[in-house]
């Protein structure tokens, strides 16, 4: 069992986030981001895997788009509630995955499914804990945001990781 330092842990967030601004600059949603879909190799570079919820983002944007994909515990409430959604749902994601590195925690892991879906729903985060680097926190929150254009793109994670104290 390798333990992963907290500067390890902030280059494979910046490395997740790069990677989804290049998937993402592809039109593509993963749809289904989140640690279990995230494998290191033994210098700690992270890949993503399992692709087979992943679409091509329509460029008619009136086309609807299947609903009920993803990890319950880290779908972006938009996910299970509607059925028109863009890149965003897959910062959501990455915003709880940030938080399961963080905390080693499943978001609402002790929650079934459908009570995961519903907390999210209704607005409802895991809890941050308080002794969380602030710059940290705040770029949680931001990408769990529960309006979705209120979420940074990739592309602006990019640029704010590596500047920031995180993990």
């Amino acid at each position: 069992h390798t333990v992963i330092t907290g500067t390890e842990k902030a280059v494979i967030a910046y490395k997740i986030a790069e990677a989804m601004s290049y998937v993402h600059s592809k039109n593509i949603l993963h749809r289904n981001l989140s640690c279990n879909t995230i494998v290191l190799d033994k210098a700690m570079n992270p890949y993503i895997i399992d692709f087979s919820t992943s679409r091509f983002f329509p460029e008619d944007e009136s086309l609807l788009l299947t609903v009920g994909v993803g990890s319950e515990q880290a779908k972006a409430p938009e996910l299970t509630s509607d059925t028109r959604y863009s890149y965003e749902i897959d910062v959501f994601s990455f915003g709880m995955m940030l938080y399961e590195m963080l905390t080693c925690e499943i978001p609402f892991g002790k929650m079934s499914s459908t009570e995961a879906a519903s907390a999210i729903l209704s607005g409802k985060r895991p809890d941050i804990p308080a002794n969380t680097q602030k710059k940290l926190s705040d770029l949680i929150s931001r990408c769990w945001h529960p309006n979705a254009k209120d979420r940074p793109t990739f592309i602006q994670l990019v640029n704010e990781i590596p500047y920031s104290k995180i993990m």
